[in-house]
């Protein structure tokens, strides 16, 4: 007789917080390399442009930045914990209050203990440490990122090591169930402010050597019940906790164009389904050019696990279980570049059925 285990509901929120100790994607010592194929399809195939026309519901707390921001370690297998905070000269409660989290995986820098603090004439503050820096105007919510890899590198990125970050990230208040909705909207308003390559011809490897800005959100298996099979190996509704990274792409230094792509990564051991960045931004982005959009990432949501699926991953999963509730978005620099961006705004909504 087959033996047999079953999870219960009541895991969720636990299962959501152990999740979320993964950090962003793509945070481990993989190298970066152009995207995945999926289909030579593209994405007009699908409607997912028309503006929202009932009440948007924003699963983002703190738009404006104002309780500040906890900074986590300096590898991504140190977890959620904050070890530093921008408080703004202690104007806020960042320790106590703070929703948003920078992940600054690899490097030399230590954001969280080596931060230079500056007031800037519009009222905003200014943070650098090494090459990481963040400036944010918590009045406007008008927010930049910035990663010179020159002071976060001492040689041109190898094959096999670790890559520096800057990224935003958020766990949502409350998740979202995905069959709940009738559309799930991302926004975003910005600029790739500058991007140089800090790499001589010689030294420059495309394969390795990049500056990305991507937007991930993660969609993750909690069912009420899931009876696994010792058997088969396998759960009836997916193994609980399992996700997708479903991926936003912005701004590549080596891309014009990022394409629909899906690839699993061996940082988390979990796929990234990527959308083709041309079905939402005016590509190739240039310096300078202001970038806004809103885009209807629902649809696209069933054909990622669709494609993962296809792939050998989540395995019996069930787009009826799938949850919404974290959130990263920045840069990844596998190689020696000087990027920075501003945000006028970024918004993740939803409407409901």
């Amino acid at each position: 007789m087959k033996r047999q285990k079953q999870f219960i509901f009541s895991v969720l929120l636990t299962c959501w917080t152990a999740f979320a100790a993964f950090g962003g994607a793509a945070c481990g010592s993989g190298d970066a390399s152009p995207s995945s194929d999926v289909s030579d399809s593209g994405g007009s195939e699908i409607s997912s442009s028309a503006e929202p026309e009932t009440e948007e519901i924003s699963v983002l707390s703190d738009r404006n930045y104002e309780n500040g921001f906890g900074i986590m370690g300096m590898d991504s297998s140190e977890g959620r914990k904050n070890f530093g905070y921008f408080d703004y000269g202690g104007s806020a409660a960042a320790e106590s209050d703070s929703v948003w989290q920078i992940g600054q995986w690899a490097g030399k820098s230590n954001f969280a203990t080596e931060y230079v603090e500056t007031r800037t004439q519009d009222g905003g503050w200014d943070y650098v440490a090494g090459g990481k820096h963040l400036r944010v105007n918590p009045e406007t919510g008008v927010l930049t990122l910035g990663l010179d890899a020159s002071k976060e590198y001492d040689h041109p990125r190898l094959s096999g090591e670790n890559w520096v970050h800057n990224l935003l990230e958020q766990n949502f208040a409350q998740p979202v169930k995905v069959e709940d909705c009738e559309h799930i909207y991302v926004k975003m308003k910005f600029t790739v402010d500058f991007c140089e390559r800090l790499m001589t011809n010689e030294e420059f490897n495309p394969n390795l050597h990049r500056a990305q800005l991507l937007w991930y959100i993660s969609f993750q298996n909690l069912p009420e019940n899931s009876v696994y099979d010792e058997e088969t190996g396998e759960w009836s509704e997916g193994r609980v906790g399992d996700y997708l990274w479903f991926g936003v792409p912005l701004y590549d230094s080596n891309l014009l164009r990022q394409e629909e792509s899906c690839a699993f990564d061996n940082g988390t051991g979990q796929y990234i389904y990527g959308l083709d960045n041309g079905w939402y931004l005016n590509v190739p982005i240039e310096p300078g050019d202001v970038n806004e959009f809103t885009f209807d990432i629902l649809p696209y949501v069933r054909r990622g696990v669709e494609t993962i699926q296809s792939r050998g991953g989540l395995v019996n999963v069930k787009y009826e279980n799938l949850y919404f509730g974290y959130m990263n978005m920045g840069f990844e620099v596998p190689g020696t570049f000087n990027i920075q961006a501003t945000f006028e705004y970024l918004d993740i909504t939803y409407v409901k059925k």
